[in-house]
C-alpha cells in the first residue's frame, strides 16, 4: 500500500529588538507537534527555516525545492509566523523575511525586501498543476499602512513598522483587478488561512500568534480528524476565536478549491445540509442532533419528520403528515460532533431516529469595505471593532468580490463634512444612514445594524405564497382624517364619529394616485393638537373563528414600533366578526428625514416622507418583539434635530428567528395560518406649500 507524502515548510524570520516577536518560536514548535501527533508527518519531512535563515532568498529557494521535488497527489503545507506589511506601491501585501534593511534605514524598496504575491504566486501555481493538496498558513498582519497599534498588556502587533524608500519599485503597480496572490479555481486543492482580513492586525502573546494558538486548541478538542473538512474546520476555528473573544480584535480568512477535502489529506467528505438525525431526546424540549460543525451543520430553523419521510413528504414542510415539530438550533449549542436542539413548547412527537431538515438558516451578513484603501488603520481599526462586534457585518478587503448571496457590499469612505472628519457609508452610490463624525464609532455601526435589520426585516413582511397557510378575509383599512383634536377621553368616540364620516378618504382604495397626508404642527416638545391629519386604521376579522393580530409602524426615520396593542409587539385576540381600530396623529421632526428618507448632506432635505403600516394576523399568538428597533441616530454637529439615544436592538438571534419566518415563534406553528398586509402613509411637512 502507498503511503501518501507529507511534506511541510515552516518560515519563522526574526527582527531587530523593536521589532521583536516572541511568540513565534512557540508557534513553530505547536506546528510541529500537531502535524507530527496529529496528521503522520514525519520530523524528516519538515523543514524549518528560522531566524538568520528566514531570508526572501532561502523562502524562495526552499519554495522551488518543493515545488519541483513533491510528488503529484501528495500533501503540502507552507506556514508562515512573523511580520506582515502593506505595500502602497503595488497594492499588494507582503511577508517580512530576516533582512536587516527591512528594520532600519532601507536601501530598497519594500516590494523587492518582502515576499509577496507575485513572488508566491507561480510556486502556488506550479504545485496546484501537480495535483499537490497544498495547504498556506500565514499567522501574520496584512494591515494597511505601517503602524503599531497600542499594545494591550502581554499582546503585540504582528506588523512591522518599516520607512518608506525613494528608490522606485521594479514590481509593476497593480490595478484593482491584477493584484499580486493566488486565487485557487473550484477545482485546485489549494487551502488558504490568513490571520486576518487586509483592514486588520494580527496579534500574538508570548505563547504564540492569535491564528496558530487557535488552530492548535480547536485541534485539541476534535477526536476524530478523518472527518473533519477544511470548510468544517474553519468553521470551528471561528467559533475558537469567538470563545477566546479574539473575533472582536481580527477575523481569521479561509479560502480553498475544494473546501470538503479532509483535513491534510485527500480525500473528501459530504456534509449533511438536512436529515440530520435525533439522537437523544433530553426532554420534550430540548434534543440531541447527530451532526456538528465537523459535519457542516449550520444553525437556523429545523423542520423534523418520521424517518419514513420520502422525499415528497418533507417537500410539503409542516404541512406534510410526516412532520413532528419545529427546533431551533443556535450557534452556541453546536458542538464538534453533535448540537442541541430547543422548543419554546413541548414537542412529544419527536423521538430518537427522527430526522432534522435545515428550512432557514440562521444568519444576516454584509459585506463591509473601505474606500480608499488602504485608509490609515489608525483611523479605521475602532469602525472595525464596531462592525465586528455586531455579528451583522463582514469587513472585506478592496475591493471586495461580489456575489450572488451579497450583490451590494457596503463601502465606508472618510470624508470631511462641515469641517469635521465623518464616516460615510454608501451601496451603489448611494448614503445609507447619515453621516457620523470620526470618534462616534459606534453610532455609526449601529445605524448599520439598524438599516440593515430595518430592510431585512421589512423586505420579509409578505404573506405565504401557499394557500395552506394564508389566513383569509382579514381586512386592513386605512382612512385620512383632517384636523381632528382628540385626546385619551376621547379617542372612542372620535373613532366611531370618523369611521361613519363619508368625506374621509380611504387610501386603501386609491389606485390612481397617492394620498398625500399633511403632519402636525410641533408646539413645544409636542404637537399642536388639530393642525394636521391623523391617519386611522381598522382591522376587520370575517371569520367565524378569533384570530390574532398586531399592527406595527415601520418609520422613514428607521424606527419600528408597535401602534396595536402597546405591548412590545405582542399580539391582541380579536374575535371572531369583530373589528379593532386606532387613530394616530402625523407629525414630522426635524432631521426625521435625514435618517433615512435622505442622509445625504448634500441634497436638500425631502418635504414628503413615507412610512409603513404593518398588519401582522395569525390564527394562534405570536410576539414581534424582537424586530422592534428605535430610530437611526444622526449627528447632532451636522444635522439639526438630531434623534435621541437610541436603545439597544434585541439579541441578534432573536431577531433572525423572525426573519428566517414572517412568523416568529415556529415551534407554535403546526396548523397555524397567517396574512401580512402593508399600507404606506405619505406625509408632507405642516409648512411645506
Amino acid at each position: 500500500m502507498d503511503v501518501l507524502q507529507k511534506r511541510a515548510l515552516l518560515i519563522k524570520p526574526s527582527y531587530n529588538e523593536a521589532n521583536r516577536l516572541n511568540g513565534t518560536e512557540n508557534d513553530v514548535q505547536n506546528v510541529k507537534k500537531v502535524l507530527t501527533g496529529k496528521f503522520d508527518f514525519k520530523e524528516t519531512a519538515i523543514k524549518v527555516l528560522k531566524d538568520d535563515q528566514a531570508t526572501k532568498k532561502n523562502i524562495l529557494k526552499e519554495l522551488s525545492e518543493l515545488t519541483e521535488s513533491c510528488e503529484s497527489h501528495s500533501v503540502v503545507l507552507v506556514y508562515y509566523t512573523g511580520h506582515g506589511t502593506y505595500l502602497e506601491d503595488s497594492q499588494d501585501e507582503g511577508l517580512c523575511p530576516t533582512v536587516s534593511q527591512c528594520q532600519t534605514e532601507p536601501e530598497e524598496p519594500k516590494e523587492e525586501r518582502c515576499i509577496t504575491g507575485q513572488d508566491l504566486s507561480p510556486f502556488f501555481e506550479a504545485l496546484s498543476k501537480k495535483s499537490v493538496y497544498c495547504t498556506v498558513i500565514f499567522d501574520c498582519c496584512y494591515s494597511g499602512h505601517l503602524y503599531r497599534d497600542k499594545e494591550e498588556e502581554g499582546v503585540k502587533i504582528k506588523q512591522l513598522r518599516t520607512k518608506p524608500s525613494a528608490t522606485a519599485s521594479k514590481h509593476k503597480k497593480y490595478t484593482k483587478a491584477d493584484r499580486g496572490g493566488w486565487i485557487p479555481g473550484d477545482k485546485d486543492n489549494f487551502f488558504y488561512f490568513a490571520a486576518c482580513t487586509s483592514d486588520e492586525l494580527a496579534k500574538e502573546k508570548k505563547e504564540g500568534g492569535y491564528l496558530t494558538l487557535a488552530i492548535a486548541d480547536t485541534l485539541d478538542k476534535l477526536q476524530y480528524l478523518d472527518q473533519v473538512t477544511y470548510e468544517a474546520f474553519y468553521r470551528l476555528l471561528r467559533k475558537e476565536f469567538r470563545e477566546k473573544n479574539w473575533h472582536n480584535v481580527q477575523t481569521p480568512q479561509f479560502e480553498a478549491g475544494n473546501f470538503k477535502t479532509v483535513l491534510f489529506g485527500t480525500s473528501q467528505v459530504e456534509q449533511a445540509e438536512g436529515g440530520v438525525e435525533i439522537s437523544e431526546v433530553i426532554s420534550t424540549e430540548e434534543f440531541v442532533l447527530s451532526s456538528g460543525s465537523v459535519q457542516g451543520l449550520r444553525s437556523g430553523c429545523y423542520l423534523v419528520y418520521k424517518a419514513t419521510a420520502s422525499e415528497q413528504s418533507i417537500k410539503k414542510g409542516s404541512s406534510s403528515p410526516d412532520y413532528l415539530g419545529t427546533i431551533a438550533v443556535k450557534e452556541s449549542q453546536i458542538q464538534s460532533t453533535h448540537a442541541i436542539g430547543s422548543s419554546d413548547r413541548p414537542q412529544p412527537k419527536i423521538t430518537c431516529g427522527c430526522l432534522a431538515y435545515l428550512q432557514a438558516a440562521a444568519r444576516v451578513k454584509r459585506s463591509v469595505y473601505f474606500s480608499p484603501a488602504p485608509l490609515d488603520m489608525t483611523i479605521k481599526e475602532p469602525l472595525i471593532l464596531e462592525l465586528n462586534k455586531s455579528d451583522m457585518f463582514t469587513v472585506v478587503a478592496y475591493p471586495p468580490t461580489v456575489t450572488v448571496n451579497d450583490p451590494d457590499p457596503i463601502g465606508i469612505t472618510c470624508e470631511t463634512i462641515k469641517s469635521k472628519s465623518c464616516w460615510v457609508a454608501r451601496r451603489s452610490n448611494r448614503i445609507l444612514v447619515p453621516p457620523i463624525s470620526v470618534d462616534r464609532e459606534s453610532i455609526m455601526a449601529k445605524n448599520l445594524c439598524r438599516y440593515i435589520r430595518y430592510e431585512t426585516i421589512f423586505d420579509k413582511a409578505q404573506p405565504p405564497k401557499d394557500d395552506a397557510s394564508l389566513l383569509k378575509n382579514v381586512n386592513l383599512k386605512v382612512f385620512k382624517v383632517e384636523n381632528v383634536k382628540y385626546n385619551n377621553k376621547t379617542r372612542s368616540s372620535v373613532i366611531a364619529k370618523e369611521l361613519q364620516n363619508r368625506n374621509n378618504v380611504e387610501i386603501t382604495t386609491v389606485k390612481d394616485r397617492e394620498v398625500i397626508f399633511k403632519a402636525h404642527e410641533p408646539d413645544g416638545k409636542g404637537i399642536k393638537p388639530g393642525s394636521g391629519d391623523s391617519f386611522l386604521y381598522q382591522v376587520i376579522n370575517k371569520n367565524d373563528t378569533e384570530i390574532h393580530i398586531c399592527v406595527i409602524l415601520y418609520q422613514c426615520d428607521g424606527e419600528i414600533k408597535a401602534i396595536y396593542p402597546r405591548k412590545k409587539g405582542g399580539t391582541t385576540l380579536l374575535r371572531r366578526n369583530d373589528t379593532a381600530e386606532d387613530i394616530a396623529p402625523l407629525f414630522i421632526p426635524d432631521g426625521c428625514a435625514r435618517a433615512m428618507a435622505e442622509p445625504d448632506p448634500a441634497k436638500e432635505e425631502p418635504q414628503t416622507i413615507s412610512d409603513t403600516l404593518v398588519l401582522y394576523a395569525s390564527t394562534k399568538p405570536v410576539s414581534y418583539g424582537a424586530i422592534l428597533q428605535s430610530a437611526i441616530q444622526t449627528d447632532p454637529d451636522l444635522s439639526r434635530g438630531a434623534a435621541p439615544n437610541s436603545g439597544p436592538l434585541s439579541e441578534l438571534e432573536d431577531f433572525l428567528n423572525i426573519r428566517m419566518r414572517p412568523i416568529p415563534n415556529f415551534a407554535d406553528e403546526e396548523g397555524m395560518k397567517y396574512t401580512i398586509k402593508k399600507v404606506q402613509i405619505f406625509t408632507r411637512k405642516h409648512n411645506s406649500p
